[in-house]
């Protein structure tokens, strides 16, 4: 049996509801976004103002052929004294690594006394440094420079802290340097001392040797006794030959 199409109207999405109800209570959400906004502009306020400061640090830039040739002259020179192991590459401390060393971090917290502006003066040293890196920024860009920003309550003490930051990871690198060639070179030192005396033994020994045998220079007098050598037997088969020869013919 067929059935005839129905014309009764399809029943309104459930969306249209949910307008018609924003409409009709459109102040209570309109309160509610002004007492949100107002709260949240009344709690920043609340909190104290950050300056930031921001100071651009430009390595001095090495000529690689200079250090390169500087390199080779100290290789054979060691070489000459019996120290080629130290003439090869040496190894050097990025300034990134200075830059975010401990005692850098730990000289700026107690030089500008911040745990007194973070109020956090009865809380541990460690504390004290994570509050300070949320302040701290540090950035190596593609060209090779540095950019190292630093906030503060103060904006004259933003910017007094990162010129003493960028102080302070200078002084420490030129300290680092100057310890490991002080090191260097003691050790140079002992071991060109330590060269010294074994070569004054061989010298010694060599001096009673030579008195007893009379030999001054063993290795130009080998080659010299080497060659008279070959001489002599070249010399004597060229008499057995002739021999031969005179012999045949008797």
């Amino acid at each position: 049996m067929a059935t005839e199409p129905s014309n009764q109207p399809l029943p309104s999405p459930p969306t249209n509801l949910v307008v018609q109800s924003l409409v009709r209570r459109w102040w209570v959400f309109l309160s509610i976004a002004v007492i949100a906004g107002a709260s949240a502009y009344l709690w920043a306020r609340t909190l104290p103002e950050y300056y930031e400061s921001m100071i651009n640090c430009v390595p001095p830039r090495v000529d690689p052929s200079a250090s390169a040739g500087a390199l080779g002259g100290i290789s054979s020179a060691l070489k000459d004294v019996g120290l080629s192991k130290l003439g090869g590459k040496t190894d050097t401390y990025e300034f990134m690594a200075l830059l975010f060393s401990r005692s850098l971090r730990d000289s700026i917290v107690k030089r500008f006394r911040l745990a007194e502006e973070y109020d956090m003066t009865d809380r541990p040293r460690r504390e004290i440094l994570e509050e300070f890196e949320t302040n701290l920024e540090i950035n190596l860009r593609a060209e090779g420079n540095y950019e190292i920003s630093i906030m503060s309550r103060d904006p004259n003490k933003a910017v007094a802290m990162c010129r003493a930051f960028v102080e302070e990871a200078n002084d420490l690198s030129n300290r680092i340097a100057r310890e490991e060639a002080h090191r260097t070179t003691t050790y140079l030192e002992k071991r060109i001392g330590a060269i010294d005396s074994t070569m004054t033994v061989l010298s010694s020994l060599l001096g009673t040797y030579s008195s007893k045998t009379l030999m001054f220079a063993p290795e130009q007098q080998a080659q010299a006794a080497a060659t008279s050598l070959s001489e002599l037997q070249a010399q004597v088969m060229r008499e057995e030959i002739v021999a031969d020869l005179f012999a045949q013919q008797f």
